[in-house]
C-alpha cells in the first residue's frame, strides 16, 4: 500500500504545470501569428451571376452571389453582401443588402422604370471596403424602357446600333413561311438584345432574341 502511494505521489510531482505545454511548443504560436497575419491581409472577391445581361425596365432581376478568396475557394467571412445598380453617372437606381451562408447569397430586385441606357452592377462586402473600390465587383448590363422616350444621348446611341435581316433564299416571299437570320452589333460589336415585329395593329407577330453574339434566327 505504502509503494502505491510513493508511486502515485511521485506522478503528481513530476505532472508539468499547465502553461508547459504552451511554452514547450512554439510552433503554435507561429501558426497563430500567421493566421492572425493571413486574416488581416485577407482579400474577398465576389462574383455575382445574374439571369441575363439584358432587361425591360418593370423586370425583376434574379441573381446569386459568391465569395472567394485569392485562389477561389468558398469564403464564409462577411454575412452580408451589398448589391447596386448605377446609371452612367455613378448614382444607384437599386440598392440591396443579401444574405450571405457558406460563401453564397442570391436574391431579386425589380427594375424601376429608367431611361434606356447602359448600367452597372456593383457587388461588394463591408470587409472589401478597407481594400478600396478596386476589388469591387462590376459588370455592365443594358436596360430598355419601351414606354419612355430616349432622350438625345439615348438617339445617338440608337443610331450606331444596327439591326440586320437575311431571310432565307435572299427574299421573303408572301404568303410563305421564311426563315430569317439577323444580326445586331453595336459599334461593330455582337450585343445582347430583344426584338419584336408587329403588324399594323401593334400587336406582336413575332419576338426574337440572339443566340450568341448578336446573332440569331426565327
Amino acid at each position: 500500500m505504502k509503494q502505491l502511494q510513493y508511486f502515485v505521489i511521485l506522478l503528481l510531482g513530476w505532472f508539468p504545470p499547465e502553461n508547459a505545454f504552451s511554452q514547450s511548443r512554439p510552433a503554435d504560436s507561429l501558426f497563430s501569428q500567421l493566421e492572425a497575419h493571413r486574416m488581416a491581409w485577407l482579400k474577398e472577391k465576389l462574383f455575382v451571376h445574374l439571369d441575363e445581361n439584358f432587361h425591360l425596365a418593370g423586370e425583376h432581376l434574379w441573381f446569386k452571389i459568391y465569395t472567394v478568396d485569392a485562389d477561389h475557394r468558398y469564403l464564409d467571412i462577411s454575412k452580408v453582401a451589398y448589391l447596386e445598380i448605377l446609371d452612367a453617372s455613378g448614382k444607384a437606381i437599386i440598392q440591396t443588402k443579401v444574405e450571405l451562408k457558406g460563401g453564397t447569397g442570391s436574391g431579386v430586385v425589380r427594375i424601376p422604370s429608367v431611361p434606356t441606357a447602359f448600367y452597372q452592377v456593383r457587388a461588394y462586402t463591408s470587409w472589401m471596403q478597407n481594400f478600396g473600390e478596386d476589388y469591387f465587383f462590376r459588370k455592365n448590363i443594358r436596360i430598355v424602357n419601351t414606354l419612355v422616350t430616349p432622350d438625345n444621348g439615348s438617339t445617338q446611341e440608337q443610331q450606331k446600333f444596327q439591326l440586320e435581316f437575311f431571310p432565307e433564299g435572299g427574299q421573303l416571299l408572301a404568303g410563305k413561311n421564311t426563315r430569317i437570320a439577323f444580326r445586331g452589333t453595336l459599334q461593330g460589336q455582337g450585343l445582347e438584345f430583344r426584338g419584336y415585329i408587329v403588324n399594323n395593329r401593334n400587336d406582336t407577330i413575332v419576338y426574337f432574341r440572339p443566340l450568341k453574339f448578336g446573332l440569331g434566327r426565327f
